[in-house]
């Protein structure tokens, strides 16, 4: 018998559900192609984190929808503002401010390739077509709540972490566990703050959650 999640998986792969709904997270290191061959950047690392909300979508989509909030809980991005624009759309950019353990602090230009109200918002770092990071937020109905849905992408395009993998071939694959473990821990508490922003039933979804 394995376990699969809140299920029980046997060994000719029936699924037995549980008998009630729950809510879960979970989270995974993820790669954009197979390895076959490929260095660990060219397979386009990444890790997607996943948090079930008992919100509806549009509730979540008020707090996805402001790239400021992650600022709130993450502890490496600082905030953003937006060039030329007050509101997101396909082409929109935005100045983005983050500081790493240890001080280092650096500003990044991003650019928005997805917007799809509701259920998807997505940009690229530094450049539209060549990314040093893809960043994805995806909502998803899930009864009456929603599973929200944030992923990472490192590349194709240079970035600190891949220029440092590059320079130091020996110690890449310590150096990306070490990135993904960053990012999933900040990706963690976001997902989990807009949990508990959007649960909260506050009238203004900016504000602290309780």
């Amino acid at each position: 018998m394995e376990l699969l999640g809140n299920a029980s998986v046997n060994v000719n792969r029936e699924i037995i559900l549980p008998s009630f709904l729950t809510w879960f997270d979970r989270w995974g290191d993820t790669n954009a192609h197979p390895r076959d061959g490929r260095s660990l950047l060219a397979a386009g690392p990444g890790v997607t984190v996943e948090v079930d909300i008992a919100a509806a979508p549009t509730r979540v989509w008020e707090l996805v929808r402001d790239i400021n909030l992650p600022a709130r809980f993450s502890t490496e991005f600082l905030g953003a503002t937006w060039i030329d624009t007050e509101s997101p759309r396909v082409g929109a950019a935005f100045v983005g401010r983050n500081r790493q353990e240890g001080g280092r602090e650096w500003e990044t230009t991003s650019y928005i390739v997805a917007w799809e109200p509701l259920w998807v918002l997505a940009w690229n770092v530094s450049d539209p077509a060549q990314p040093s990071a893809q960043w994805r937020f995806e909502l998803e109905p899930l009864g009456s709540g929603t599973r929200l849905r944030q992923h990472v992408t490192i590349g194709p395009g240079m970035s600190g972490t891949a220029r440092a993998m590059e320079q130091h071939p020996e110690q890449a694959q310590q150096m990306l566990t070490r990135r993904r473990d960053q990012l999933r821990r900040n990706m963690e508490r976001t997902t989990h703050g807009i949990k508990q922003l959007a649960e909260s039933h506050s009238e203004d979804p900016t504000a602290s959650p309780r």
